[in-house]
C-alpha cells in the first residue's frame, strides 16, 4: 500500500515540478543522507559485535551504492531493499514524464501499473533464483 500511495504522490510531484532533474534531486536529498548514515551506523555496530564478520572494501562500496544486488551483494539490513525499488521507479517515472505519458491519465497510470507489476515479477524471480542458489 505504501508504494502505491508513494508512486501516486511521486507522479503528482513530478508533474507539479515539471522538471525531472529537480524531482530526482529532491528524492535523493530526502533518501540518500539518512540511508548512508544508517548503513555506516550498521557497519560500525556490526564491527563491535564479538563474532563479527569483516566487511571488505568491495562489499562496503557495494552497500553504499544503495543497490547492492546490482553489484551481486546482499543488503546490510533486510529493510534496505526499498531504495533500489524507489530509484528504479523514479527512473521509470521520469521516462514516462519525458514521453508525456503522465498527462494521459489512463495510459500514463496504466503504464505505471504495468511497470510496477513487471518490476515486482522480476524481483520475485530474482529472489527465488537467489534463494535456490543459496
Amino acid at each position: 500500500m505504501f508504494f502505491i500511495l508513494s508512486s501516486y504522490e511521486n507522479s503528482m510531484s513530478l508533474m507539479r515540478r515539471g522538471k525531472p532533474v529537480g524531482f530526482i534531486a529532491a528524492r535523493q536529498i530526502r533518501i540518500i543522507p539518512i540511508l548512508l548514515t544508517a548503513i555506516v551506523a550498521n557497519l560500525w555496530i556490526l564491527s563491535l559485535a564479538p563474532m563479527r564478520e569483516n566487511v571488505s572494501t568491495a562489499h562496503f562500496l557495494a552497500k553504499m551504492t544503495l543497490m547492492p544486488q546490482v553489484c551481486n551483494d546482499e543488503y546490510l539490513d533486510p529493510v534496505m531493499w526499498t531504495p533500489q525499488i524507489e530509484m528504479t521507479f523514479c527512473a521509470k517515472l521520469v521516462g514516462l514524464f519525458q514521453l508525456s505519458e503522465l498527462k494521459r491519465y489512463f495510459l500514463g497510470r496504466g503504464s505505471l501499473l504495468a511497470i510496477c507489476l513487471c518490476i515486482c515479477q522480476t524481483l520475485n524471480a530474482m529472489q527465488s533464483t537467489h534463494d535456490e542458489a543459496a
